[in-house]
């Protein structure tokens, strides 16, 4: 029987991630990386599906910038892994929010330039944010107390 933990889902998609999250988070915090790793790995997923429309995929980021700002205002959807995400969020330093909106920008440029070139300017600003956004991610993790330098989102990207 195939192993159904969230972790092994992440390990088969990407084993840098899963590696990255075992050695280096807390352990009381292994599951909420996993879990938020999931979800944006769901959006992404998504989004880079060619048998959805733009429109579609637009909706979709809408619709999670929607739920993802009704939870931080305290709607909470019962039994949702985002809620308990967002839970440990609040009981910790809020930090992920910005993340969210960072990463559903990301998401959204890829829902808009389906199938249609972008220039070297736009791939290389793309690339940046990505690389802020997981280095802001693995930083949150690691040590909270961290102040992300330039020098971490260049060595990123």
């Amino acid at each position: 029987m195939r192993d159904q933990r969230p972790e092994s889902k992440i390990h088969a998609h990407n084993w840098v991630t899963y590696i990255l999250t075992r050695l280096f988070c807390h352990r009381d915090d292994r599951k909420v990386a996993y879990d938020l790793y999931q979800y944006f790995r769901h959006c992404d997923d998504y989004v880079d599906d060619p048998r959805r429309s733009p429109t579609d995929k637009l909706s979709f980021i809408s619709d999670q910038r929607r739920i993802v700002n009704a939870m931080y205002d305290g709607h909470f959807e019962p039994g949702s892994r985002l809620a308990e995400i967002i839970r440990y969020d609040h009981e910790h330093q809020n930090s992920f929010r910005e993340l969210f909106h960072e990463m559903l920008d990301l998401f959204e440029f890829d829902a808009r330039r389906s199938h249609r070139s972008s220039s070297a300017r736009s791939l290389i600003e793309y690339s940046r944010k990505l690389s802020h956004a997981y280095t802001t991610l693995l930083v949150m993790f690691m040590k909270p107390e961290y102040e992300i330098c330039e020098h971490d989102i260049q060595l990123a990207h």
